[in-house]
Protein backbone atom coordinates (compact mmCIF):
# COMPACT_ATOMS: atom_id res chain seq x y z
CA UNK A 1 0.00 0.00 0.00
CA UNK A 2 2.76 2.60 0.72
CA UNK A 3 4.23 1.94 -2.75
CA UNK A 4 0.81 2.68 -4.28
CA UNK A 5 0.62 6.05 -2.54
CA UNK A 6 4.17 6.94 -3.59
CA UNK A 7 3.50 5.90 -7.20
CA UNK A 8 0.27 7.90 -7.33
CA UNK A 9 2.05 10.98 -5.98
CA UNK A 10 4.80 10.66 -8.61
CA UNK A 11 2.29 10.16 -11.45
CA UNK A 12 0.23 13.10 -10.21
CA UNK A 13 3.35 15.25 -10.46
CA UNK A 14 3.96 14.07 -14.03
CA UNK A 15 0.37 14.89 -14.96
CA UNK A 16 0.50 18.31 -13.30
CA UNK A 17 3.74 19.22 -15.04
CA UNK A 18 2.36 18.17 -18.44
CA UNK A 19 -0.66 20.44 -17.93
CA UNK A 20 0.90 23.48 -16.24
CA UNK A 21 4.13 23.83 -18.31
CA UNK A 22 6.04 25.44 -15.43
CA UNK A 23 9.83 25.66 -15.57
CA UNK A 24 11.68 22.71 -14.07
CA UNK A 25 13.43 25.00 -11.57
CA UNK A 26 10.08 25.54 -9.81
CA UNK A 27 9.54 21.81 -9.36
CA UNK A 28 13.13 21.39 -8.18
CA UNK A 29 12.59 24.13 -5.59
CA UNK A 30 9.44 22.38 -4.44
CA UNK A 31 11.40 19.14 -4.08
CA UNK A 32 13.91 20.94 -1.89
CA UNK A 33 11.20 22.41 0.33
CA UNK A 34 9.48 19.02 0.64
CA UNK A 35 12.81 17.40 1.51
CA UNK A 36 13.42 20.01 4.20
CA UNK A 37 9.92 19.45 5.60
CA UNK A 38 10.53 15.69 5.63
CA UNK A 39 13.84 16.19 7.44
CA UNK A 40 12.19 18.43 10.05
CA UNK A 41 9.49 15.83 10.58
CA UNK A 42 12.11 13.09 11.09
CA UNK A 43 13.94 15.25 13.64
CA UNK A 44 10.68 15.97 15.47
CA UNK A 45 9.86 12.29 15.44
CA UNK A 46 13.25 11.41 16.94
CA UNK A 47 13.18 14.14 19.59
CA UNK A 48 9.50 14.31 20.54
CA UNK A 49 8.07 10.98 19.27
CA UNK A 50 6.10 12.90 16.64
CA UNK A 51 4.35 10.16 14.66
CA UNK A 52 1.46 11.83 12.85
CA UNK A 53 1.47 11.82 9.06
CA UNK A 54 -0.64 14.94 8.62
CA UNK A 55 2.01 17.25 10.15
CA UNK A 56 0.31 20.55 11.09
CA UNK A 57 -2.85 20.07 9.03
CA UNK A 58 -6.31 20.19 10.67
CA UNK A 59 -7.36 17.14 12.68
CA UNK A 60 -10.21 16.32 10.29
CA UNK A 61 -7.88 16.33 7.25
CA UNK A 62 -7.51 12.90 5.55
CA UNK A 63 -4.57 10.93 6.93
CA UNK A 64 -2.72 8.68 4.44
CA UNK A 65 -0.31 5.95 5.58
CA UNK A 66 2.60 8.00 4.16
CA UNK A 67 3.83 11.31 5.64
CA UNK A 68 2.61 14.27 3.60
CA UNK A 69 6.13 15.71 3.10
CA UNK A 70 7.20 12.45 1.44
CA UNK A 71 4.12 12.51 -0.82
CA UNK A 72 4.84 16.09 -1.83
CA UNK A 73 8.48 15.18 -2.46
CA UNK A 74 7.43 12.42 -4.87
CA UNK A 75 4.91 14.79 -6.48
CA UNK A 76 7.55 17.44 -7.16
CA UNK A 77 10.08 14.86 -8.34
CA UNK A 78 7.56 13.46 -10.81
CA UNK A 79 6.85 16.95 -12.13
CA UNK A 80 10.56 17.74 -12.36
CA UNK A 81 11.25 14.45 -14.15
CA UNK A 82 8.65 15.23 -16.82
CA UNK A 83 9.67 18.85 -17.32
CA UNK A 84 13.39 18.11 -17.45
CA UNK A 85 12.78 15.57 -20.22
CA UNK A 86 11.27 18.23 -22.46
CA UNK A 87 13.51 20.04 -24.97
CA UNK A 88 14.90 23.27 -23.57
CA UNK A 89 15.10 25.20 -26.85
CA UNK A 90 12.09 24.97 -29.15
CA UNK A 91 14.26 26.25 -32.05
CA UNK A 92 16.95 23.58 -31.83
CA UNK A 93 15.03 20.30 -31.56
CA UNK A 94 16.24 17.39 -33.66
CA UNK A 95 12.81 17.14 -35.27
CA UNK A 96 13.38 20.54 -36.92
CA UNK A 97 15.96 18.88 -39.15
CA UNK A 98 13.66 16.04 -40.27
CA UNK A 99 13.00 16.79 -43.94
CA UNK A 100 11.99 14.36 -46.70
CA UNK A 101 14.85 12.95 -48.78
CA UNK A 102 17.43 15.17 -47.04
CA UNK A 103 20.29 13.09 -45.71
CA UNK A 104 22.19 14.22 -42.62
CA UNK A 105 25.03 12.76 -40.59
CA UNK A 106 24.64 12.24 -36.86
CA UNK A 107 27.39 11.51 -34.38
CA UNK A 108 25.99 10.21 -31.14
CA UNK A 109 26.15 7.69 -28.32
CA UNK A 110 23.92 4.65 -27.83
CA UNK A 111 21.93 5.80 -24.82
CA UNK A 112 20.30 2.49 -23.82
CA UNK A 113 20.85 -1.20 -24.55
CA UNK A 114 19.54 -2.12 -28.02
CA UNK A 115 16.05 -3.57 -28.32
CA UNK A 116 16.13 -6.65 -30.55
CA UNK A 117 13.05 -7.77 -32.49
CA UNK A 118 12.54 -10.55 -35.02
CA UNK A 119 13.32 -8.37 -38.02
CA UNK A 120 14.82 -5.18 -36.61
CA UNK A 121 17.05 -3.76 -33.90
CA UNK A 122 16.18 -0.43 -32.31
CA UNK A 123 18.75 2.01 -30.90
CA UNK A 124 18.22 5.23 -28.94
CA UNK A 125 20.90 7.73 -29.92
CA UNK A 126 22.00 10.70 -27.83
CA UNK A 127 23.00 13.24 -30.47
CA UNK A 128 26.38 14.88 -29.96
CA UNK A 129 26.64 16.56 -33.35
CA UNK A 130 24.60 16.94 -36.51
CA UNK A 131 26.10 17.61 -39.97
CA UNK A 132 23.77 19.14 -42.52
CA UNK A 133 23.95 18.61 -46.33
CA UNK A 134 25.77 21.93 -46.80
CA UNK A 135 28.55 20.73 -44.48
CA UNK A 136 27.63 22.94 -41.53
CA UNK A 137 27.80 21.39 -38.06
CA UNK A 138 25.14 21.79 -35.38
CA UNK A 139 25.98 21.16 -31.73
CA UNK A 140 23.71 21.10 -28.70
CA UNK A 141 20.67 19.61 -30.44
CA UNK A 142 17.79 18.71 -28.11
CA UNK A 143 16.06 15.35 -28.33
CA UNK A 144 17.16 11.80 -29.08
CA UNK A 145 16.91 9.80 -32.29
CA UNK A 146 15.48 6.29 -32.61
CA UNK A 147 17.47 4.34 -35.20
CA UNK A 148 15.92 1.23 -36.76
CA UNK A 149 18.54 -1.24 -38.01
CA UNK A 150 18.43 -4.77 -39.44
CA UNK A 151 18.02 -7.61 -36.96
CA UNK A 152 21.24 -8.94 -35.51
CA UNK A 153 23.03 -5.60 -35.32
CA UNK A 154 25.73 -5.89 -32.66
CA UNK A 155 25.93 -2.34 -31.34
CA UNK A 156 25.97 -1.94 -27.57
CA UNK A 157 25.21 0.65 -24.90
CA UNK A 158 27.91 3.32 -24.81
CA UNK A 159 29.07 2.89 -28.43
CA UNK A 160 29.81 6.17 -30.19
CA UNK A 161 28.32 5.85 -33.68
CA UNK A 162 28.19 7.78 -36.93
CA UNK A 163 24.80 7.48 -38.64
CA UNK A 164 24.04 8.74 -42.13
CA UNK A 165 20.47 8.84 -43.41
CA UNK A 166 17.19 10.71 -43.54
CA UNK A 167 15.65 12.01 -40.33
CA UNK A 168 11.92 11.27 -40.13
CA UNK A 169 9.16 12.28 -37.75
CA UNK A 170 7.48 9.37 -35.95
CA UNK A 171 4.14 8.50 -37.52
CA UNK A 172 0.86 8.88 -35.64
CA UNK A 173 -1.82 6.21 -35.78
CA UNK A 174 -5.56 6.78 -35.71
CA UNK A 175 -6.03 5.45 -32.18
CA UNK A 176 -2.56 5.91 -30.71
CA UNK A 177 -0.02 8.74 -30.96
CA UNK A 178 3.33 7.01 -31.36
CA UNK A 179 4.92 10.44 -31.75
CA UNK A 180 3.71 11.51 -28.31
CA UNK A 181 4.73 8.13 -26.89
CA UNK A 182 8.31 8.63 -28.08
CA UNK A 183 8.33 12.30 -27.10
CA UNK A 184 7.60 11.23 -23.53
CA UNK A 185 10.97 9.47 -23.66
CA UNK A 186 12.76 12.45 -25.19
CA UNK A 187 12.78 10.94 -28.71
CA UNK A 188 11.76 13.39 -31.46
CA UNK A 189 13.02 11.85 -34.69
CA UNK A 190 13.76 8.50 -36.33
CA UNK A 191 16.25 7.09 -38.79
CA UNK A 192 15.11 4.02 -40.71
CA UNK A 193 17.99 1.78 -41.82
CA UNK A 194 20.72 4.43 -41.85
CA UNK A 195 24.32 3.69 -42.75
CA UNK A 196 26.14 3.13 -39.43
CA UNK A 197 29.80 2.98 -38.45
CA UNK A 198 31.54 2.73 -35.09
CA UNK A 199 33.56 5.75 -33.98
CA UNK A 200 34.51 4.49 -30.51
CA UNK A 201 33.27 1.88 -28.07
CA UNK A 202 32.87 1.70 -24.31
CA UNK A 203 31.85 5.34 -23.83
CA UNK A 204 29.03 4.53 -21.42
CA UNK A 205 28.86 4.98 -17.66
CA UNK A 206 30.89 2.13 -16.04
CA UNK A 207 28.21 1.58 -13.39
CA UNK A 208 25.47 1.33 -16.03
CA UNK A 209 27.66 -0.98 -18.11
CA UNK A 210 27.84 -3.33 -15.11
CA UNK A 211 24.10 -3.03 -14.44
CA UNK A 212 23.16 -3.76 -18.06
CA UNK A 213 25.54 -6.75 -18.16
CA UNK A 214 23.88 -8.09 -15.01
CA UNK A 215 20.47 -7.57 -16.61
CA UNK A 216 21.53 -9.55 -19.69
CA UNK A 217 22.64 -12.46 -17.52
CA UNK A 218 19.34 -12.27 -15.61
CA UNK A 219 17.39 -12.45 -18.87
CA UNK A 220 19.37 -15.49 -19.95
CA UNK A 221 18.57 -17.14 -16.61
CA UNK A 222 14.84 -16.45 -17.02
CA UNK A 223 14.83 -18.06 -20.46
CA UNK A 224 16.59 -21.12 -19.06
CA UNK A 225 14.08 -21.48 -16.24
CA UNK A 226 10.81 -20.69 -18.05
CA UNK A 227 9.37 -21.26 -21.54
CA UNK A 228 7.92 -18.57 -23.77
CA UNK A 229 5.74 -16.55 -23.48
CA UNK A 230 6.14 -16.64 -19.68
CA UNK A 231 9.88 -15.90 -19.86
CA UNK A 232 9.37 -12.90 -22.16
CA UNK A 233 6.62 -11.45 -19.98
CA UNK A 234 8.71 -11.89 -16.83
CA UNK A 235 11.69 -10.28 -18.53
CA UNK A 236 9.52 -7.31 -19.52
CA UNK A 237 7.89 -6.92 -16.10
CA UNK A 238 10.90 -7.57 -13.87
CA UNK A 239 13.79 -6.31 -15.98
CA UNK A 240 12.23 -3.95 -18.53
CA UNK A 241 13.38 -6.09 -21.48
CA UNK A 242 10.47 -6.02 -23.92
CA UNK A 243 12.12 -7.43 -27.03
CA UNK A 244 10.68 -10.92 -26.51
CA UNK A 245 7.10 -9.81 -25.90
CA UNK A 246 4.84 -10.60 -28.90
CA UNK A 247 3.99 -7.59 -31.07
CA UNK A 248 0.24 -8.06 -30.53
CA UNK A 249 0.74 -7.84 -26.77
CA UNK A 250 2.92 -4.74 -27.14
CA UNK A 251 0.26 -3.09 -29.33
CA UNK A 252 -2.33 -3.80 -26.64
CA UNK A 253 -0.07 -2.23 -24.00
CA UNK A 254 0.41 0.88 -26.16
CA UNK A 255 -3.32 1.21 -26.84
CA UNK A 256 -4.06 1.15 -23.11
CA UNK A 257 -1.31 3.62 -22.28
Amino acid sequence: MPLLWLSLAFLAGVAASSLLHIESQFWLLGSGIASLALLIRMLLNRRFAFTGTRCFLPANFPQPPIPYPLLFLLFFLGAFRFQSSQPSDAHNIISEYAKPEVEVVITGKVLLPPVHHDRTTSLIIYVNQLRLPDGSLVDGVDGHVQATLPAGSSWRYGDLLRLEGVLELPEDGEDFSYRDYLAGQGIYAQMIYPWVSLTAGGKGNPVLLWIYALRERSVETLYRLYPDPEASLLAGILLGVESGIPEKVMDAFRDTG
